[in-house]
């Protein structure tokens, strides 16, 4: 019923085919913009842009909310902010780099934050607690941001947040891994599996024959 159609009208085969069939084939190549991907691959930049954001999360939302959901948005989204960062550093690189990469990031980002923390102290607006922070504070803050606060097993400390992180990031990255490369035998296995039934088939059928 579609050849006479043609026949008949031969512009819907060159005009509405053509439209959706283009003769030459494009290749798409999606690639991160250079920019982006130097940046990524620098450990100093990322870490300071990290511990800007994280620092300025923290005063912000402590800033409009100084009740315990106000903190704990903050220090939710700003270890979401640290990690995503981190992942995007770190995702660049071979796993067995992260054995020293995930520390020193962990270092230069709290290290960055702290020097943010100080400036927001000079300004004013950094916090202790529910009161304004003052330079005499800045120390303690510093260290506790970096290393981690000795009464919770320097957990929330940066060095061994971001390692704790880089660590369970790599199982999941070995795991997916593994499934990976057994889905990949598995279907070597079933194409050669098919192949052989089908010479065998050939080979019945000449026999036959």
């Amino acid at each position: 019923m579609l050849t006479p159609l043609l026949r008949t009208y031969p512009a819907l085969h060159t005009t509405h085919v053509s439209r959706y069939f283009p003769r030459d084939n494009v290749a798409w190549h999606l690639e991160e913009p250079r920019v982006f991907r130097k940046l990524t691959l620098s450990l100093p930049a990322m870490a300071v842009i990290a511990g800007l954001l994280v620092r300025l999360i923290r005063v912000g939302v402590s800033g409009i909310s100084a009740s315990w959901w106000g903190v704990f948005g903050a220090i939710a989204l700003g270890l979401i902010v640290l990690l995503t960062i981190a992942t995007a550093h770190l995702g660049n690189y071979p796993v067995k780099q992260w054995l020293w990469r995930a520390p020193l990031f962990g270092l230069a980002e709290g290290a960055a934050e702290a020097g943010v923390s100080a400036l927001l102290t000079v300004i004013g607006v950094e916090r202790l607690g529910s009161t304004s922070a003052r330079l005499s504070d800045w120390p303690s803050m510093a260290t506790d941001t970096i290393v981690g606060t000795p009464g919770l097993a320097f957990l929330d400390g940066r060095v061994v947040m971001v390692s704790l992180f880089a660590l369970v990031l790599a199982g999941v990255v070995q795991v997916v891994r593994y499934l990976l490369l057994r889905s990949e035998n598995r279907d070597h296995t079933a194409v050669a599996i098919h192949e052989e039934h089908e010479r065998q088939e050939q080979a019945a059928s000449h026999q036959a024959d």
